[in-house]
């Protein structure tokens, strides 16, 4: 390829640029919930209905947090399936463009310039090919985020239940301790 410049960026790549970003941002998101998680841990057992109920607000954001970034590497995954279903049929349209170059005979003049062409269409099946498995890769890396925000909305859901209860006073205590002795 004579004059060969430097590609523009295309649509996957910017795709990817936005997925690194979305990861970035979602490993962040992931730290800080898993710390906000810890701190939880005890805390209702220390604390009144007032650290309750701050409790619940925040796990409420959290989990929001969560269901916005699982939308997001929804969208992301879609993207990226539609991008390599495009770059599918480039490479099958490619593929056949090299078998008719195969199976054509060409005169005795055009015998230098065959092999160049096949070269030009071996490259762009490599890009191709290299393309689809970096998106691959990025594809399954998202689908794995999403199974891991799926595992930490649970947790949260659970964690909200948790702080969503009332708690009890230490009557309805005494009185359920009572209640265990006379019954055992």
């Amino acid at each position: 390829m004579k004059g060969a410049r430097a590609p523009e960026p295309s649509a996957p790549e910017a795709e990817k640029q936005q997925f690194e970003e979305v990861v970035q941002e979602l490993r962040g998101a992931g730290a800080d919930q898993e710390v906000m998680a810890v701190r939880g841990g005890g805390a209702r057992a220390e604390s009144g209905a007032g650290a309750d109920q701050s409790e619940l607000e925040l796990t409420a954001r959290c989990l929001k947090g969560v269901e916005q970034e699982k939308k997001e590497l929804r969208h992301l995954t879609e993207s990226l399936q539609h991008t390599l279903e495009e770059l599918s049929i480039e490479k099958k349209k490619t593929l056949e463009m090299l078998e008719e170059d195969k199976n054509q005979p060409q005169p005795l003049t055009n015998q230098s310039e065959q092999p160049a062409a096949s070269d030009g269409l071996h490259s762009n099946l490599r890009q191709i090919e290299e393309r689809m498995q970096e998106l691959l890769a990025e594809k399954l890396l998202a689908e794995k985020r999403m199974k891991e925000n799926e595992e930490r909305s649970r947790a949260l859901e659970e964690e909200r239940e948790f702080y969503s209860k009332p708690v009890p006073s230490p009557a309805e205590l005494a009185a359920g301790a009572h209640c265990r002795e006379a019954a055992g």
